[in-house]
């Protein structure tokens, strides 16, 4: 059976539905949407109520459910899980979010141009370096596009030594879902620093390089974007990582893992036992790679190696 598309309205009129899509349309650049959607289609889903359907511009792995403005894509993922909407590969994305979260649970800004999209891994990928995993594949995805990347540890997408994209994995009964922002249009300024942050220098956001028209546009094509993003991760999921064990998949990660070999400081988030205030520790040495794990493996000026297995980079020097 296709997969389906459905556009998710705020606004309980349904007289304002084409207005409103159009509006959407405008935000996403979506590029043939007056090809796409068919006037009057609608469906009621459980738990949504009426949602238009849309006919996707190409083969998708799975529904997905498109949203104006939302508080995060994983709030509205989430609750499509529990009313049984969402599949694996199954997304919510959204034009615009109002409490989109970071690593550390930092709110991150998410303004109209850039890529928001949640989605729904394979229980296979429910591990410690689930993150670093869903890098490879957008890695792998995005170089199908044209845009060169690398995975730097343990969740971004580095190009030219900025940080173009973020990841974040939530799982909840088995089940994962990974976040994603990808910046496409702009790039956001500096998230608030958390406790012990304040002063260090982090890498700089860009905005995301490529030779794909879809990405080129001025706005980039955000919808048309994610729907070829979407059928390359799968395809890579299927090809590289389906049925390899662990080890083996941080092997063919470690290929396209950002600065190994440099030296850098990792920013360990910590918390006292005595008043459960946040401290940070930092380590500062060599990146030799990956752990078992998926940790990041540090020589230190001990030349002791250590394992570390959350934390922000940051190079020396800074």
């Amino acid at each position: 059976m296709t997969a389906q598309l459905y556009y998710v309205s705020s606004k309980p009129d349904d007289s304002a539905r084409p207005a409103e899509l159009k509006e959407l349309a405008s935000l996403l650049n979506w590029q043939g949407v007056d090809r796409f959607f068919a006037a009057g289609t609608g469906k009621n889903l459980s738990g949504l109520g009426e949602v238009s359907m849309l006919t996707p511009p190409v083969d998708i792995p799975a529904n997905g459910f498109i949203y104006g403005q939302v508080s995060s894509t994983f709030d509205r993922a989430w609750k499509l899980l529990r009313h049984g909407l969402l599949p694996v590969w199954g997304f919510a994305m959204a034009a615009v979010q109002t409490k989109g979260r970071g690593q550390l649970r930092r709110r991150w800004s998410s303004e109209p141009g850039n890529l928001y999209v949640t989605f729904r891994l394979p229980e296979d990928m429910n591990v410690e370096a689930g993150a670093l995993l869903t890098g490879y594949l957008l890695q792998r995805a995005l170089a199908a596009l044209g845009a060169a990347v690398q995975v730097k540890w343990p969740n971004d997408l580095i190009q030219d030594g900025c940080k173009v994209g973020g990841i974040l994995l939530e799982e909840r009964g088995g089940v994962v879902l990974a976040g994603m922002g990808l910046n496409f249009a702009h790039a956001p300024g500096r998230p608030e620093p958390a406790a012990g942050e304040e002063g260090t220098h982090f890498f700089p956001a860009g905005v995301l390089r490529s030779e794909n028209n879809l990405i080129n546009t001025r706005p980039p094509a955000m919808l048309n974007v994610w729907l070829e993003l979407v059928k390359q991760i799968t395809l890579s999921y299927e090809q590289d990582l389906a049925c390899r064990s662990l080890e083996q998949r941080l092997a063919l990660l470690e290929n396209c893992l950002a600065f190994k070999g440099a030296v850098v400081t990792v920013h360990e988030p910590g918390f006292s036992d005595a008043d459960s205030s946040c401290h940070e520790h930092r380590v500062s040495g060599q990146i030799m790679g990956l752990g078992p794990k998926g940790e990041l493996r540090i020589l230190l000026s001990s030349g002791r190696e250590r394992l570390l297995h959350s934390g922000s980079l940051s190079f020396e020097n800074n």
